[in-house]
């Protein structure tokens, strides 16, 4: 075989040499070649290494034991929650609430599909953790040439019938259209695609996934998050693919049985056993082979051959689309755009496309809000709103569920979420655990089970804020109204974006808007990647005790086992130590079955939220040793004065908002013979606080320049 030569011209070496910092003397072919790619790898080193800290930061993110657990629990509720809309849509279907050609036996037909080929499956599991790459992504037309083993220009046709499908799609659904699909399928080829269309098929890919760690340097152990990750979302996708040939088995079999093809039951057997047979009869085959057999079967099966590539494409889509992994459209896309681009966004926002479509996912079953912002899906490259034959199944299933959490709400058996950081602080003294459904006398998180979360919490919030517009004591409507209106955005905007894959978003629009208020968490932010969310998992769970950290250095270091215990331990406004939650420490999942005390009870009945002592005493900022010694001493002292206090026939005979009352005004009072007892200790053992009274004193009262200040 003769090598294939390439001239290179006179200018290229002059270029190249110039690049690369060499004499100008004309380089050999051989001397090109190594020059070119050391040329490279200088270009590429600052990407590189850029690359590398960002794997080691996002492993770190994703490293704790709570991601892929709620990534398996997501899976399994994804496969119950796909054949139920399908079911709801044959329903509304039927009460001709939507057009679309639904049946309950293709709900049927996927949840029989949920209960097959578990083992089969695996193989994606397993493949997903070899690989760390999502397994169906096409890289290019040569892989796509290679799964379908036909000629590279053979695939690009293949992929510009299927853009051409995908436009087809839309404007066949569109109601003015006047042609047929297959018309339209051959106008858009003839057409062609675009560069622009091309590049929208191809870029597809995992917002996180990066592999330039070299596996002799510890790459494979450094991406374990990573590679699980992935591994969880091959064996997802691999059951929701297997949904979705079912339900399209179950379509075709009723459209050829009414034809007179035969039984529905043994063609559609027929259809998914000879869809699936790759699957469910792989044994050691290359995993490309695998994907290359399933989308020539699917394709002959359902479509127009075994070059036809629409029926896996709307398989792939809907397995895709139960994994949160959609492609982005709109602002979002920009915006991971620029996060690939920009080494301190990665850092901040490490995730977008997984966060992005688990909200805008959970949207569309809120009632209402589903409709109001009716989220945007590729079909191809064109961006195309959620169908109502879709959109409305949703909204059944959203309103059922708020019909569900208004049942357990009336039974204060679900919680949503704290209005306020004080509010916040004050369930935890009361034992109250947000974002959770009681069941039994155990207090179970639902804050990570996406996308119903959104839902869940959201009907908690407004069912609260209904009652408390009710029970309103003000005689002005518009003050009230203004009130609840507030109280609903600010649900919405937790429920919506105060969750931890949202917090990147988060803390960077909160220190734009407000710096001086925000920047300490922004800090604390930014520092955390530092310490892997493994090793804070270790760190709580071997702990007894939460503990308490001021700064973002220290904030940082109680994510560290041993150095966290150095910290001191931390109190609330009454009761004992703050104890860690084990289970939530492990699993990022809330689970308490501790009982109320009657004080705990009390103030949760009465919505009290007067909180603990704050961090300064007298004008006068304290460490966070003082800070933890002044907590503890104001609970010690505040909890059994409470509890006495709530028996008293004072308290026991006046009313609700009386009690309210009377419950801040011992609290302040308590409060306020511990502000005075422990600043008189600190002005006696520690000079530092004592010269830091004496001059924010002379500062306050305008006498600096009659009295100097103290330096020491």
């Amino acid at each position: 075989m003769v090598a294939e030569t390439i001239e290179v011209s006179k200018e290229c070496n002059v270029r190249v040499n110039a690049a690369l910092d060499v004499d100008t003397l004309p380089l050999s072919d051989d001397e090109l070649t190594r020059a070119i790619r050391k040329g490279l790898d200088k270009a590429t080193a600052p990407t590189r290494k850029r690359d590398m800290f960002l794997e080691v930061v996002v492993n770190g993110y994703l490293s704790g034991f709570g991601t892929p657990i709620a990534n398996g629990i997501s899976v399994g509720l994804q496969n119950i929650t796909a054949p139920t809309l399908e079911i709801l849509g044959a329903m509304t279907d039927k009460l001709r609430l939507t057009k679309g050609n639904r049946e309950f036996a293709d709900g049927i037909a996927m949840f029989e599909a949920m209960l097959e080929g578990f083992s089969a499956d695996v193989m994606f599991f397993r493949k997903g953790w070899d690989n760390g790459y999502p397994l169906d992504i096409t890289q290019s037309t040569t892989a796509l040439a290679r799964q379908l083993k036909v000629a590279p220009q053979e695939a690009k046709k293949i992929i510009g019938r299927e853009i051409a499908g995908a436009k087809a799609k839309v404007q066949f659904a569109d109601p003015n259209n006047t042609s047929t699909m297959e018309d339209l399928v051959k106008a858009y080829e003839k057409q062609g695609f675009t560069p622009e269309e091309f590049q929208a098929y191809m870029d597809e890919s995992y917002d996180y996934i990066r592999s330039s760690i070299p596996a002799q340097y510890g790459g494979n152990i450094i991406r374990w998050p990573t590679r699980l990750t992935v591994a969880i979302d091959e064996y997802g996708k691999a059951r929701f693919r297997r949904q979705k040939i079912a339900q399209m088995a179950s379509v075709k079999a009723r459209k050829d049985a009414e034809a007179g093809k035969g039984n529905y039951r043994t063609l559609y057997n027929q259809y998914r056993k000879d869809a699936l047979k790759v699957v469910d009869e792989a044994k050691g085959e290359e995993i490309e082979e695998v994907f290359g057999r399933l989308k020539a079967d699917t394709g002959r099966i359902f479509g127009q051959g075994e070059d036809s590539m629409l029926p896996y494409k709307d398989i792939k889509d809907f397995a895709l689309r139960q994994t949160f992994q959609s492609a982005l459209v709109g602002w979002p896309k920009l915006a991971q755009e620029i996060k690939r681009e920009s080494v301190l966004v990665s850092y901040f926002v490490p995730f977008i496309k997984t966060p992005w479509n688990i909200l805008k996912e959970g949207t569309t079953f809120v009632p209402g809000l589903g409709v109001a912002l009716r989220p945007k899906y590729l079909q191809g490259s064109t961006p195309v709103k959620m169908s109502n034959e879709e959109l409305i199944p949703r909204q059944v299933l959203g309103a059922a569920m708020f019909t569900g959490v208004a049942a357990l709400y009336a039974n204060n058996n679900v919680t949503g979420s704290p209005r306020n950081a004080q509010e916040a602080q004050a369930w935890k003294d009361q034992g109250i655990q947000p974002y959770s459904i009681k069941i039994g006398d155990t207090w179970v998180s639902y804050q990570r089970i996406e996308p119903i979360a959104t839902v869940l919490g959201l009907a908690s919030d407004l069912l609260r804020t209904h009652d408390d517009y009710q029970e309103n004591p003000s005689p002005e409507t518009l003050e009230k109204t203004t009130e609840s209106i507030g109280q609903i955005l600010g649900a919405m905007k937790s429920n919506m974006f105060s969750k931890s894959f949202m917090e990147g978003f988060a803390n960077i629009t909160e220190v734009v808007s407000d710096p001086e208020r925000y920047m300490q968490s922004f800090a604390a932010t930014g520092l955390r990647p530092l310490s892997p969310a493994f090793l804070n998992m270790i760190a709580r769970s071997t702990d007894e005790y939460e503990r308490l950290a001021a700064t973002p250095l220290e904030k940082l270091q109680q994510r560290f086992p041993f150095l966290r215990e150095q910290l001191p331990v931390e109190y609330g406004a009454i009761g004992d130590a703050r104890k860690t939650d084990t289970v939530q420490a492990l699993t990022g999942f809330g689970i308490t079955s501790e009982p109320q005390s009657p004080l705990q009870f009390e103030l949760a009945r009465l919505k009290f939220t007067k909180g603990r002592v704050g961090n300064e005493i007298m004008r006068v900022g304290l460490t966070t040793q003082q800070l933890g010694e002044y907590r503890q001493m104001s609970a010690e002292m505040l909890t059994p004065i409470l509890e006495n206090f709530i028996n008293s026939a004072t308290y026991q005979n006046a009313k609700d908002p009386r009690k309210k009352w009377l419950l801040e005004k011992v609290t302040g009072r308590v409060q306020g013979q511990v502000r005075k007892q422990y600043f008189a200790k600190l002005r006696r053992a520690d000079p530092v606080v004592a010269r830091k009274f004496f001059n924010e004193y002379i500062l306050s009262q305008g006498l600096e320049q009659d009295i100097p200040l103290r330096t020491q």
